[in-house]
């Protein structure tokens, strides 16, 4: 029995070897920071301000809607949401019956919390789909799969932000292998191929999908998309269609617009944590849940580890759990 699984990791190893140039980093760093503009279509949707720092290697995004602020980091390794949660994740996480002090008061502060490969995989696409959806995102599994991915040149070039970008036409399908939700994302998009943010996170996220079920078809998938739109997206406008687990309907849209985009180099301040944000104890957050007992069947199913994940992100409490 131990011979197959030699193999196996022998043909992911080659797999990963084969796949790595086009995730690698070039050797000079480039650092840049990019304002943006993101409106979204849907129910309890609006416009979101994108201010993103980054350089080969590192990326941080900050998302500002209304009051509501999260920063996304990607340190080269983990890849974080950091916010803090307000009184109406407060209130439902102390109805849960969470009595530590000290893990509320940091809930409060600010606090920043590794996130799984399924919401990466999603980012790696369209960080504004993922942002802009994070209560879509959270109803799908762990079973998450790219199914397709089809771009295409218009043959053109734009200019946004003071930066040359591409035109492209893009298509991809993600869908739940085990739930049966699947949505489709249709674009029109110009990409910057000088603003590199996704080769190191896509590398990242590869080591991880070569030992997961139909992972490698997922990690062939990104390395296509990765080759042909290596940098950031500036303008795109895009309809997400399709079904969520259970069988809802799913019918959202976005616009991305540039402002500015600046290279200079960047502060490690620049790339990291918001000022005043710890990572989340894991053990901390262990021992808290002990006297959560989520409900099944009561929209309650979540971990206490997931559940908080899917607070930070700002997904609706009631969405995760019914106090």
């Amino acid at each position: 029995m131990a011979r197959p699984a030699r193999r196996s990791l022998a043909a992911a190893a080659a797999l990963a070897l084969a796949l790595a140039p086009l995730f690698s980093a070039g050797a000079a760093r480039a650092d840049y920071t990019v304002q943006q503009k993101v409106s979204f279509a849907a129910e309890g949707k609006g416009a979101a301000d994108f201010s993103w720092a980054v350089n080969d290697r590192e990326f941080r995004l900050d998302v500002k809607r209304g009051a509501d602020q999260r920063s996304f980091v990607f340190n080269g390794r983990v890849f974080y949401v950091c916010g803090r949660l307000d009184k109406t994740r407060l209130d439902a996480i102390r109805k849960m019956q969470i009595s530590d002090k000290a893990l509320l008061a940091s809930l409060e502060k600010g606090v920043c919390q590794d996130l799984g490969t399924e919401f990466g995989v999603r980012f790696f696409l369209s960080p504004y789909d993922a942002v802009g959806s994070a209560d879509a995102a959270a109803g799908f599994s762990t079973s998450l799969g790219v199914d397709s991915s089809e771009i295409e040149l218009t043959g053109t070039t734009a200019n946004a932000g003071g930066v040359k970008c591409v035109n492209f036409t893009r298509t991809y399908v993600v869908a739940d292998k085990k739930a049966g939700g699947s949505e489709e994302l249709d674009e029109t998009a110009c990409n910057a191929p000088s603003v590199k943010w996704r080769a190191a996170f896509g590398r990242q996220l590869g080591m991880t999908l070569i030992r997961q079920p139909n992972g490698k078809q997922t990690f062939q998938i990104l390395s296509g998309d990765l080759k042909k739109m290596p940098g950031l997206t500036l303008t795109t406008t895009a309809k997400v269609s399709g079904k969520a687990p259970g069988g809802k309907a799913v019918n959202r849209s976005f616009t991305v617009a540039t402002s500015a985009v600046k290279e200079g180099e960047l502060k490690p301040a620049d790339l990291g944590f918001p000022a005043g944000y710890d990572s989340l104890d894991p053990e901390a957050v262990a021992a808290a849940g002990k006297s959560y007992a989520p409900k099944k069947g009561d929209g309650g199913d979540l971990s206490f580890d997931a559940l908080l994940r899917a607070m930070i992100l700002s997904v609706n409490p009631l969405a995760a759990i019914k106090p």
